[in-house]
């Protein structure tokens, strides 16, 4: 195969050493490592990281000074504490400190602050202090290891010790269910209507506990999903991962489609295949809808017969 003329390639790599060595020297392993044109990135300065905040998100204009204090607070550290820098997590990039900034920028928009000079309500100092936990603290695996950023950032944002340590051990997240939507803790996400029960009814019947730890764990989802920001629960079989999304999925009544993956998963599992089928493979799908639209309609109790005959 010929390409063209114009015909170029661009990719990007990450490294974590910032050695002037691992600069110049590319993996042996790397396709074609001889022949790269390469392009070394510095990382963004904190001036430069305060002109983007400024003209991506206009509300946090007057707070620029105290998120960049907390943002190299928190990288310091990660450099100077062991337990931190034993964790084997990754440093604090822009990615993060962009995605901190779009949680504050849309709870001031929320509350109704249109004017840069407003400062942050104390009803929202406290969810913008749990999202920072979520975004620079969420990933790490040991309590003991998120209370040490903890106190960083509230020390930073000049958060009371009494207050840090209730946010941060004793808050339990209300729960607020209503027709329209659904509130839990900080995070606030819309009910969608009924387009099809039987995708509701998954897990329906199975009971949840709606424990503080619970509540806290679903509240950080639910703050994440709330902005479209890409999730991923980490932990031990049977702890309760899946029940999380299932019960925040009836909560908002969101179809849900369960598939258990394992190293013997294939792709087929995920984008479908070709298999033998049955018409009574087919039918069943049809019955179930069939069904659930019966029962809307008229008394499911009056036409029982009807029903079994089907």
């Amino acid at each position: 195969m010929c390409s063209s003329d114009l015909f170029r390639i661009l990719a990007t790599m990450r490294q974590s050493d910032d050695s002037v060595a691992s600069r110049e020297l590319l993996p042996r392993s790397l396709l074609g490592s001889t022949r790269w044109k390469q392009i070394h990135v510095q990382d963004v300065r904190e001036d430069e990281t305060a002109i983007i905040l400024r003209e991506k998100f206009p509300l946090i204009h007057l707070h620029i000074g105290m998120i960049l204090r907390v943002i190299s607070r928190v990288k310091r550290e990660h450099e100077q504490n062991p337990v931190l820098r034993n964790s084997r997590t990754e440093a604090i990039g822009l990615r993060t400190t962009l995605k901190w900034c779009h949680r504050i920028n849309s709870r001031l928009k929320s509350v109704g602050i249109a004017k840069m000079r407003e400062g942050i309500p104390e009803s929202v100092q406290d969810d913008t202090f749990m999202d920072a936990l979520d975004c620079f603290a969420g990933h790490l695996q040991t309590q003991a290891s998120r209370f040490v950023l903890a106190e960083c950032i509230a020390e930073e944002m000049h958060i009371a010790p009494r207050r840090r340590d209730y946010c941060f051990h004793d808050r339990t997240p209300s729960l607020d269910e209503s027709a329209s939507e659904v509130k839990l803790g900080r995070a606030t996400f819309p009910r969608l209507e009924h387009h099809n029960r039987a995708g509701l009814k998954i897990g329906a019947s199975q009971p949840f506990a709606s424990t503080r730890h619970a509540r806290k764990v679903m509240e950080s989802m639910l703050a994440a999903v709330m902005l479209s920001e890409p999730l991923l629960l980490v932990g031990e079989t049977g702890i309760g991962k899946t029940a999380f999304v299932q019960r925040l999925a009836r909560a908002v009544n969101q179809k849900l489609t369960v598939i258990n993956l394992s190293q013997q998963s294939e792709s087929t599992d995920l984008l479908g295949g070709f298999k033998p089928i049955t018409a009574r493979s087919l039918a069943l799908p049809l019955v179930e809808t069939f069904n659930d639209l019966f029962d809307e309609t008229f008394s499911a109790e009056k036409n029982q017969t009807f029903q079994s005959s089907v």
